[in-house]
């Protein structure tokens, strides 16, 4: 340092150290570094000239293609359709409950269809008639007979099939015994259902007379309303009475529904020999005024038979029923009277379909007489008619 002058001192002391203010960098990393900051990445991401592209880029191309498609379509080309998704057991009942009780109240058969076919049920589909007979149970004869025919339409538009049926009512019956407790002709309702328900095809007839409730593996309730419709299904012109089986109401049917009506309920107590069911039958018909029909068909029943034994039972069941009915005050003095005296008038014309008429008439009038209830009611008519015959004279 000595031999060094003083301007060469100086412009040393002034010059700054290689490195002590470049962060480090040696003198050749500063001759070759021709980044200027800039990153070393591949040059468009691995997507350039001579590369296939990056991993992926076939995915980005075939979604741009469809949105590419679907941008050269026009509004026209584009439809829109409605996609029924299958219920859940809750749902179905959701859905099912408000039409059906609409329906009760509108009676429109056709919307109700159309309400309950917009969705899908898929496995619950006997759902639907197992909620709608249900729903009926605490209501009248009316919305029993808008339900029979609802679950006849559903299964003429194949919203539920024939084993559908089969598991609805199924269902029904092993729920009778809680059924009983709030509706206690349960037994009596789900039996005319199911009779109802062969009448119309909706079931086939072995379901009924082949049940396994017969053989005890359900409920006691639940054979009995099983042996209701065995009964109602057994009568004479079955298919044609069970039409009716809900019954009419008198004050607004037509004449000849009320008579039919009436035809059933003989017809069904000669077969079931069930005094308390006719009773019921006949209060629900509401026609008070035309009990004396009801004295008719009965004698008639008995003069329709085929044989002296059948006859004979025939005759011992209408003498039961019609002391019961008078006794009751569901057939008075006058109905009583009116419907023999209709019997006899017609006895010219029943002969000649059967000759044994006047012999089972006899007999019958004969049980009649020794009945105490039929005889007193008849009595009743007769001796005022007497009296005044002997004023007369």
């Amino acid at each position: 340092h000595s031999l060094l002058g003083a301007s060469d001192s100086a412009a040393m002391a002034t010059k700054p150290e290689i490195g002590a203010h470049q962060s480090g960098k040696t003198h050749h990393s500063q001759a070759h570094d021709r980044s200027h900051g800039l990153t070393t990445a591949p040059k468009k991401g691995g997507a350039g000239g001579h590369n296939w592209g990056r991993p992926g880029d076939e995915l980005d191309l075939a979604a741009a293609d469809v949105a590419r498609e679907l941008a050269e379509r026009s509004d026209d080309d584009v439809s829109l359709r409605e996609v029924a998704v299958p219920l859940d057991t809750i749902a179905i009942e959701s859905v099912v409950e408000p039409a059906v009780k609409e329906y009760f109240d509108s009676a429109d058969l056709n919307e109700a269809g159309a309400s309950i076919q917009r969705f899908r049920y898929g496995t619950h589909a006997h759902k639907i008639v197992t909620t709608a007979v249900l729903l009926s149970l605490d209501r009248t004869n009316a919305e029993r007979e808008l339900c029979s025919r609802l679950v006849s339409r559903l299964r003429d538009m194949r919203i539920v099939s024939a084993g559908d049926m089969e598991k609805a009512f199924s269902e029904i019956l092993v729920q009778i015994p809680d059924l009983k407790l709030d509706t206690p002709e349960v037994c009596d309702l789900v039996g005319r259902f199911l009779a109802r328900a062969v009448a119309d095809d909706c079931l086939a007839p072995a379901y009924v007379t082949e049940h396994r409730a017969l053989s005890g593996d359900f409920s006691a309730l639940a054979k009995n309303a099983v042996e209701k419709a065995r009964t109602l299904l057994v009568i004479p012109f079955a298919h044609t009475r069970l039409d009716l089986v809900w019954g009419h109401n008198g004050s607004i049917e037509p004449l000849e529904s009320v008579v039919e009506s009436i035809k059933t309920l003989v017809a069904e107590y000669l077969a079931s020999a069930d005094v308390a069911e006719a009773e019921r039958c006949l209060r629900e018909l509401a026609a008070p005024h035309f009990h004396h029909e009801l004295v008719f068909e009965a004698i008639l029943a008995v003069l329709d038979t085929d044989t002296a034994k059948h006859a004979s039972n025939a005759t011992e069941l209408v003498v039961r029923l019609l002391s019961h009915t008078v006794a009751a005050g569901f057939v008075t003095p006058n109905q009583l009277e009116t419907g023999i005296a209709r019997v006899t008038d017609s006895l010219d014309d029943i002969k000649v379909d059967d000759p044994h008429a006047p012999e089972y008439l006899e007999r019958l009038y004969a049980l009649m007489a020794a009945d105490k209830a039929l005889a007193e009611a008849r009595a009743l008519v007769v001796r005022p008619v007497a009296l005044h015959v002997c004023v007369c004279v």
